[in-house]
């Protein structure tokens, strides 16, 4: 399964073969529903007011042990995108997870 996670319908179309969703809380809600394997996450960051954000999902991943392969973060949010990505490698080199962070 390949995710997309981005609420801009208008400008960003969804790549072919990954599965869109909105806000963090409908993405969680599914993994941890379903629990599938994850080949790629692409994040954007600013979803919306008074909701999760990229990041509190990418901490949520981690935290909860996703099975997730790679990680690319689209968000054009360059301090929340450094955000993501130092998170993420922090993760891996403590031995948290084992996670591919692929640059866009």
């Amino acid at each position: 399964m390949k995710v997309y996670l981005d609420d801009d319908l208008e400008y960003r179309v969804t790549p072919e073969g990954y599965t869109r969703f909105t806000t963090g809380e409908e993405l969680i809600n599914y993994v941890d529903k379903y629990d599938p394997t994850i080949d790629t996450i692409s994040f954007d960051n600013d979803l919306g007011e008074d909701i999760l954000e990229g990041y509190d999902v990418v901490k949520y991943m981690i935290l909860n042990d996703w099975r997730v392969s790679n990680v690319i973060v689209h968000s054009a949010n360059i301090v929340a995108r450094k955000n993501m990505e130092s998170y993420i490698l922090s993760a891996n080199k403590a031995g948290v997870c084992n996670i591919t962070l692929k640059r866009r």
